[in-house]
Parts: structure tokens; sequence; C-alpha cells
């Protein structure tokens, strides 16, 4: 009879985590055991007890207490136990404020069994919390898919939404090897977001077949307070670390193929807007909102996104070239709306407001954004640089009268034309 491990991590979890816990101890298939962490809660000892109390009921219960949430001194047992599963036992996550139904081991060792998977998945409801618990979505196919060879890449927008958790599935052991749980293994771990993206991608490389089952039998709870809806400094960059793990993911089945390359744009666009929401809507002061902007949009996939011309129309979406537009417009506009910029970041500021207006193919707004360069440059005193973005002012507007007057404050300034604190004198 196969063995199964399971994995629960709980914080300041005392309203959700009897459902979570009920739904294991209810499961129709019994050989398990169930690793249930109390993550060093600030509750009043609410989420340890209910851990103590379910431990002292079922022996199949393994209790862990951590002193300080996510620091495993003394609990590496826990932390490493995908490590540890036998290659032809089971293991399967389940977070503190969700559910499975009662036959999600029992179907998915079915399912595992009939097709001999690696992995398998299977669909999720979702429910809101701030919603009376309403059902306001469902990630399922419409029918079974087996995945081996290259049918991993020929499918991946087909699965892709599957390897975003590591919940709502159940691996085979030996797939677990490449399964991180030390962050520090990796110097390129996304830490703040999307660790278990990060994690589920190294588990599919390691397996040989993989099935999503049509079948919903994980139930998913929004939480407005989720990490996905809160600011960490490390947010940017844990969207650049996870396209460019799935970049590296299809590069094991050969070159990426055109469908894949504007399907990966697509979720990578996504992952933009979700994260400016987050970082636009932070307490946050404005230069930290700016350097995040800056992070964003001068990196180089981003760059690659807006030159992508054939944008949706490989998977069917032409309309996303619409959507990357209005995207981008709407960031120079939020740009355009900050009346001082400190002089350490006003290069950064253009960078990015002269990008997204070229790729909303907004010129007035690129216009304003040049001029705002070459006047900092001018004033910075850095003469062979303003000149040469004058020029290209100069080829478009010959006749405008800011861009004369830059000529004519450059040209002054070579003749020592400056104030009293050796800046060019504006208009």
């Amino acid at each position: 009879m196969h063995k199964v491990y399971i994995r629960t991590p709980a914080y300041n979890a005392q309203e959700t985590l009897h459902r979570a816990v009920d739904s294991i101890l209810n499961q129709t298939y019994t050989n398990f055991s169930y690793y249930l962490c109390e993550n060093g809660s600030i509750d009043s000892g609410a989420t340890r007890r209910i851990v103590e109390e379910y431990a002292s009921l079922d022996s199949r219960i393994v209790p862990f207490f951590n002193k300080v949430n996510r620091v495993w001194h003394g609990n590496e047992e826990y932390l490493d136990l995908p490590h540890h599963v036998g290659d032809d036992d089971y293991y399967c996550e389940l977070d503190a404020d969700d559910e499975y139904l009662p036959t999600f081991i029992e179907e998915m060792l079915a399912f595992m069994d009939e097709y001999n998977l690696d992995i398998a998945c299977c669909g999720s409801d979702f429910y809101s919390v701030a919603n009376n618990n309403r059902l306001v979505g469902r990630r399922l196919l419409h029918s079974n898919l087996i995945l081996e060879g290259r049918e991993f890449a020929d499918f991946f927008p087909n699965y892709h939404v599957f390897t975003r958790t590591s919940w709502g599935k159940l691996f085979k052991g030996r797939t677990l090897r490449n399964y991180i749980t030390r962050h520090e293994e990796f110097q390129n771990y996304p830490v703040a977001y999307g660790g278990d993206t990060f994690v589920t991608l190294r588990a599919f490389r390691d397996a040989k077949r993989v099935g999503i089952l049509a079948r919903p039998l994980h139930k998913y709870y929004i939480s407005p307070n989720s990490v996905s809806h809160t600011i960490h400094p490390q947010r940017v960059k844990c969207d650049q670390i996870l396209h460019e793990d799935a970049i590296d993911y299809l590069g094991r089945f050969g070159g990426i193929s055109p469908e894949n390359q504007d399907f990966l744009y697509a979720v990578y666009l996504n992952a933009l807007k979700d994260t400016l929401t987050v970082l636009l809507n932070a307490t946050l002061p404005i230069t930290e909102k700016l350097n995040g902007l800056i992070e964003m949009f001068t990196y180089k996939y981003t760059r690659q996104l807006g030159a992508w011309e054939q944008f949706g129309t490989y998977i069917g979406h032409p309309q996303l070239l619409h959507s990357r537009r209005e995207f981008f417009l709407s960031i120079a506009n939020w740009l355009l709306t900050l009346e001082e910029v400190p002089d350490e970041q006003v290069e950064g500021f253009c960078d990015v407001g002269e990008f997204v207006c070229a790729s909303a193919e907004y010129a007035d707004g690129w216009i304003v954004f040049q001029k705002l360069r070459v006047r900092f440059l001018i004033n910075q005193r850095r003469a062979d640089e303003a000149c040469v973005k004058l020029c290209e002012l100069e080829e478009l507007l010959p006749l405008d009268v800011e861009v004369l007057e830059f000529r004519e404050q450059l040209n002054q300034s070579t003749d020592g034309h400056l104030d009293k604190d050796g800046d060019v004198i504006l208009a």
C-alpha cells in the first residue's frame, strides 16, 4: 500500500486550520503521515493549541513548532521532508486555509497508477473570503491531459497554470530531488513571491510523465491578506526570476516555439500588471515606487515584451496588443503626474517614460520625457550627452520653441554662460 506524506505550515491560522486538517483526516485513503507545523504564530498560542490537540488525537499527525515564522532551526525534518520521501511513495502540500475533497488522495493515486505518472494535478475551485466564501472561479481542464517527452513543450500553454502552485498535486517521491526547501541553496530563489512556481517547475523537470485530472478536488480560499496582495522589496525581482525560469524550463526541449514565446510574454504582462497594482497601492514614498518602476521597465525581457510585434497572435489573442498598449500608456500617465523627481532618479524616470511611450505609440508623451532628459543633462553640465539627445528632437521638431531654446542654452554653456551655481541658465 502506497505511503503518502502531507505537509501543512500554519501561521496565525486559528480561523481556518480546523477546516484544512479535517479535510486530511477525512480522506478515504488512510495510509498517510501528516507533517503539521505551527509556524511561529503570534496569536497568543491559538494555532499551537490546535496543532497539539490534533496531534494528541491522531497518531498520523507529526507536529512541529517553530519559534519564529519560517525559521526552521530544530525543525529541519519538516523542511527537508520532500527530499526524504521514498522514490515510490508520494507527497503533497496543503495550505492552512484551504482543503481537499475527501477523495483527493484516492482519486489521484488511481489516476497515477492508471497512467504511470510521476506527478498528478487536479482542478481547483476558488472561493472569495471577502464575499462569504462564494465560489468565484475554477481552474479545470475539460478533459484529462497526459504529458510525456515533447508534449511538455507542445502543451505548455494548456497546463502552465497548474505549475504555478505546489498544492493540488500528488508527487511521486523520485520527482522531489530538485524540490527546493531551503532558499539559501539557490542564488535566484524568489523569496518574496512565486516560490511555489519555482519549486514545482523543478519537480516537472524531473518527471517523465505528468497528468492533469479533469476533476476539482481542491478548494482554494482567496484572502486579501495573502502575499500576492502585499508588496515586498523583492517582488519585482521575483517576477523576473520566474520568467527566466520558465524560459530555462522550456529550453530543455530545444528551441522555444513562437507560440510558447508569445504565451510567456502574456504571462509576464499579467505579472507586471499585478505587481504594478500592488506597488502603486502600497503605502510607500514616491521614490520607492519609482525605483520599482525603473527596475520593472529597464529589465531586458520587459523591453522585449514591448517590442514583440505579433503579441497575442500566436496564441490566438491579438487583443493583447491593445492590452499592452493601454498598460504602458497608464504608466506613462502616472509618471507624468509626478511634480518632482530626485536628481538621482531622473534618468531612470526618463528611461521608463520614453520606453512606455514608444511601446504605447504615444508620441507626445515620448517628446515630454525626451525634453525632460535634455533639460536635466544641460543642468548637469553634460553637454555632449545633451547634444546627442537634442539632435534627436531637432530632427522631429526643428522649429519647436523649447528645442530651439535648448540649442541656444547648449551653445551658451560652451561660452561660459552659467548661473552662479554652475548650472546652465534655463528659460
